[in-house]
Parts: C-alpha cells; sequence; structure tokens
C-alpha cells in the first residue's frame, strides 16, 4: 500500500480512500442527483425522501462501486434567452366556474354549541359552579321573566315550552313621520302604535331569557387562523363560568357570551362570518386559558378576514325603496328606552 489517500467525489460518499485497496463494493454512494421539491429532500435514484436536512445528509446510497477521484459533471443549467428579459408577463386568474354554495340569511336560526370542557376549568371555578348562591341575581332566570327578543311576547316557564322557537324582530324599531315599522321588515309600516306592538315577528330563532352586558366588559383578546378546512377563533379568557357561558353558530353568524363570575364580568361577541361554515362538523373546546372554537368550511378557500363589519352588511342588505318612500334621514329607536 502506498499510504496516499484520495478523495472520493461520489455522491453520499466523500471518503478518503487507498488507491491500492479500492474494491468493486468499497464505495456506497448515490449516481442520482439530490432533488429538492415541496419541503421534501431526497435522491433522484431513490425513493427515500425526509424533510430535515440532516436526515437527507445521512441517506445511505443505493449503489455500490469503486470509490472515484474524479469530479462528477455538473448538470447543465437551461439556457437564458436574455432577448425576452423586458417581455412583460401577463397573469390572469382562473375564472371559478364551480357553483359556490349559497350564503343563507344573517338571521339564520342558531345551534348552540356543545363544547368539550377541560377538567382544569372545571377546577379553576369549582367554588362559582357548586355555590349557585355566588351567581349574580341577574344571570338566575325567574319563572314570568319575559324574552329579551324584540317582538316576542314568551315568558319564562321553566318547561319544554321555554325551548320553542323564538319569533321576534331582529331589526330595531323605526318612527318616522307618523310611520311606525321594523327595519327587518320595512314594507309594513303602522300608524296605530298598539297595531305595530302587536305585528308578528318576521324571524325565528332561540329565546333569550337572560339579557346580554349586564355587567362589565372583560377584556378578552380573540386571534383567529385558518387552514384550507378550518378556521380557528380564539378567545383568550381565565376562570370564565362554562355553565353559564356559551357559543351559538350558525352557517354565517357567530355568538358568543363568556361569564367571568369572580368580577362579574362579560364578553360578547356576535358577529356576521365572512365565508360559510359547516356547524354540524364544527367544534368547541373550553381551555383553562381560552376558548377554541374550530369552524368547517362550508367550502376550501382562503378567507381574507373573519368576519363582514355590520355597517357593510347593513349597506348590502338595505331594500329598495319604492318611488314613494322615505328618503329622507329615519331614526331608530329602541322600545325598551320607553
Amino acid at each position: 500500500m502506498s499510504g496516499k489517500k484520495l478523495l472520493c467525489y461520489h455522491r453520499g460518499c466523500g471518503q478518503d480512500y487507498d488507491p491500492d485497496d479500492n474494491k468493486p463494493d468499497s464505495c456506497v454512494h448515490h449516481p442520482g442527483v439530490p432533488v429538492f421539491h415541496d419541503a421534501y429532500k431526497g435522491w433522484s435514484c431513490c425513493n427515500k425522501k425526509c424533510t430535515d436536512f440532516t436526515e437527507f445528509l445521512n441517506i445511505k446510497g443505493c449503489t455500490k462501486s469503486e470509490h472515484s477521484n474524479e469530479k462528477p459533471p455538473e448538470p447543465e443549467k437551461p439556457a437564458v434567452d436574455k432577448s425576452k428579459a423586458a417581455e412583460v408577463i401577463e397573469y390572469r386568474a382562473p375564472v371559478n366556474t364551480e357553483p359556490t354554495i349559497e350564503r343563507p340569511p344573517f338571521d339564520t336560526p342558531q345551534k348552540t354549541m356543545q363544547p368539550v370542557v377541560s377538567q382544569a376549568l372545571m377546577d379553576q371555578v369549582k367554588g362559582f359552579i357548586t355555590n349557585t348562591e355566588s351567581l349574580p341575581e341577574s344571570q338566575m332566570v325567574k319563572v314570568g321573566q319575559s324574552c329579551k327578543n324584540r317582538g316576542c311576547s314568551a315568558t319564562f316557564t321553566e318547561t319544554d315550552s321555554d325551548n320553542t322557537k323564538c319569533v321576534h324582530h331582529p331589526g330595531v324599531p323605526v318612527f318616522h313621520e307618523g310611520l311606525k315599522y321594523w327595519s327587518c321588515c320595512p314594507r309594513k309600516k303602522m300608524t296605530d302604535f298598539d297595531q305595530f306592538e302587536k305585528h308578528p315577528g318576521c324571524s325565528e330563532g332561540t329565546h333569550v331569557w337572560i339579557a346580554k352586558n349586564t355587567g362589565n366588559k372583560a377584556p378578552c383578546r380573540l386571534d383567529w387562523h385558518q387552514t384550507g378546512s378550518f378556521v380557528v377563533v380564539s378567545i383568550f379568557g381565565k376562570k370564565y363560568h362554562p355553565n353559564k357561558s356559551y357559543v351559538k353558530l350558525s352557517p354565517v353568524r357567530l355568538t358568543v357570551q363568556l361569564f367571568f363570575p369572580e368580577d362579574n364580568k362579560y364578553y360578547d361577541l356576535d358577529i356576521e362570518l365572512r365565508g360559510v361554515v359547516d356547524v354540524e362538523n364544527s367544534a368547541v373546546q373550553m381551555l383553562p386559558t381560552k376558548v377554541e372554537i374550530k369552524l368547517k368550511k362550508a367550502e376550501p378557500g382562503s378567507w381574507s378576514k373573519l368576519d363582514i363589519p355590520k355597517e357593510t352588511a347593513s349597506a348590502k342588505e338595505a331594500p329598495k325603496e319604492e318611488d314613494n318612500s322615505i328618503t329622507d334621514r329615519v331614526d331608530a329607536v329602541d322600545l325598551n328606552d320607553l
């Protein structure tokens, strides 16, 4: 043996070898080239792929041969046509010819979601759950208490009738130039106040026995992110009462109320969602530091924002006025203030 060592240039080998002791199976290497695509790393000569670069370097070769001190030829680079350097390429996004899901109305009845409650959260508020006397009076529904939805005359009876559909007006009362009507059904205008009060609701939903925002607002933080199939909404807050909090969902509307018994504070969220969700395949988790709402997208795609601002939604849904309709400014009032 000469004792002189040479460096093998076969890919995946890189060992020093003695040219006088170079056998047909001394070198284990990759005859192909490295391939990097979609975060995967591998070799063109074998099907072994990985995402970690160190793991890629340690992939054992798939071919045996003698060591070689000759550098393999570099792969040819495609020729660049410099004559087209100033050419402007116009890209037009493909037009989606597939039918999209029809968007339901905002007042579509909501479903009260059944959350998965963490045991750690239950331990946090154990004293408040076991001692119902610590709850504020405003959070205890009494028999005879009326539904808070406008236009609904139902009262709380502590029977199965409390779960019947609530027929109400989702809009607000409008009084203008002697006419009285609801903003949600503006074509039905009246002059008599008693007739206005008895006018039946135009939407169905669930009864609301407890008025919102009866305490101070809780300073919760909202965050959200999305994947191709889901939108995940996180509301961060500690020591909220899982039995006195709820999440309601319709295909285009998300309503959340969290009650913090220790400070008698509330967090309310009522938004129109930017996209359409599959309510049945959505889920809610109540954890010690947050409520996580996993919304299943009804159709794949990216949402530019989580919600549609209310002023934009109301302008979009405003009914067209007739030729003899009111064109001046319309003042809306809340009957609860009368």
